[in-house]
């Protein structure tokens, strides 16, 4: 009902700017005295004026826009995960210029919602990829600084990996990552207490970070999938040519979702969560 209220307020705006246009067009009252003449004609010299057809350019016709925007479909419902077959997609080890938006464009194409852990290193350097993450409505993860090992890390040196990519995210003017994936794996509960976040592990993992053929990735996924799986894979090349056959194979039996609404989880949750 949201969406379309906000169509329907949509139109009112874009009608009236049909009408400004059309107003704009028509001749303007005319003086009736000379000396109201030359006032008007020196102030038309000393002042640019911006006309509404200015303003709105042709290719930017407000009856096209209103066109295009009540051509694109609402965004699909999220499902209650309690009830429907969910798998949550999560990709590690990114952002990457050779695969990211290979991935982004697959998902964009079906619609489906993703999480991306993200290397904080990489992040800068990638901004358009990051973006449009945050954009096409999927979630972003802190996947630490550097990739370490944090087992081998002191506790001031974790934070600093944390907070470094923290930085960087919000640093491109995106919300801030709320959920944490360890390197390897490798994490230990008494780190509970100073990552305040909801460490997030999996129960799907097809391990394409040592496959070299697309179809073995895709392969693999499929026979595992299940409902309430969080499938870990890695944002990289073979990946990227896989995901696509991925989604389509998968689409028909389960719903696709991010890690939060996979899990339901509240704004303040915290522990280790591996799936459904």
């Amino acid at each position: 009902m949201l969406y379309f209220a906000a169509i329907l307020t949509a139109a009112a705006v874009l009608m009236a700017a049909v009408e400004l246009r059309s107003s704009s067009n028509k001749t303007p009252f005319a003086a009736t005295t000379t000396t109201s003449i030359k006032s008007v004609q020196v102030a038309a010299s000393q002042t640019k004026i911006h006309t509404v057809n200015q303003l709105l350019p042709e290719q930017d016709n407000p009856s096209n826009s209103l066109v295009r925007l009540l051509a694109t479909p609402p965004p699909p419902p999220t499902p209650d995960c309690a009830v429907a077959a969910c798998v949550a997609l999560t990709f590690d080890d990114g952002p990457n210029a050779d695969s990211t938006h290979i991935i982004l464009d697959a998902l964009k194409k079906e619609r489906v919602k993703a999480t991306f852990f993200v290397i904080g290193l990489k992040v800068a350097a990638n901004k358009d990829s990051m973006q449009r993450m945050q954009k096409d409505g999927h979630e972003i993860g802190n996947h630490t600084w550097a990739h370490p090992n944090l087992t081998k890390l002191t506790q001031a040196q974790i934070e600093q990996q944390i907070s470094q990519t923290q930085t960087a995210v919000t640093g491109l003017g995106l919300q801030p990552p709320k959920l944490f994936r360890p390197p390897y794996e490798a994490f230990t509960k008494s780190m509970l207490t100073y990552i305040h976040m909801p460490v997030i592990l999996w129960n799907i993992d097809p391990k394409d970070w040592k496959e070299k053929d697309p179809k073995n990735i895709v392969a693999i996924v499929e026979t595992q999938a299940r409902s309430g799986g969080l499938i870990v894979m890695h944002d990289k090349a073979v990946t990227a040519a896989a995901i696509a056959q991925i989604i389509s194979d998968l689409k028909p039996k389960f719903k696709f979702v991010t890690v939060t609404e996979l899990l339901n989880l509240p704004p303040d949750a915290q522990g280790i969560f591996i799936g459904r």
